[in-house]
């Protein structure tokens, strides 16, 4: 028998998703912005290819804040996802609810 989980668990999505973000994340400050900290001084070089075609400060801080912050929703989802799926079967007050 089939046992059904609460919510639709796939772990193959799930995980795909998880790697995506962490490319786009690498490719992000590995190629399209790669910043470098100038010690002792509170400022960043950026050598990227975003950075040399001429964008804004702002702009490239919004997409360094997008490729910190995105890594983290598919990986708590993730984590959640495999929380419940190890307590599926067991009546212990860790389990979350089904909403």
């Amino acid at each position: 028998k089939k046992v059904q989980l609460p919510f639709n668990f796939h772990l193959e999505r799930d995980v795909s998703l998880d790697f995506i973000s962490l490319v786009f994340f690498e490719w992000t400050l590995c190629w399209l912005v790669r910043v470098y900290p100038l010690m002792p001084y509170p400022a960043f070089y950026c050598d990227g290819f975003f950075c040399g075609i001429g964008r804004s400060q702002q702009a490239i801080s919004t997409l360094l804040a997008l490729c910190v912050a995105l890594p983290n929703l598919p990986f708590c989802y993730l984590l959640l996802s495999m929380h419940q799926k190890l307590l599926i079967n067991s009546r212990s007050r860790a389990r979350l609810s089904q909403r």
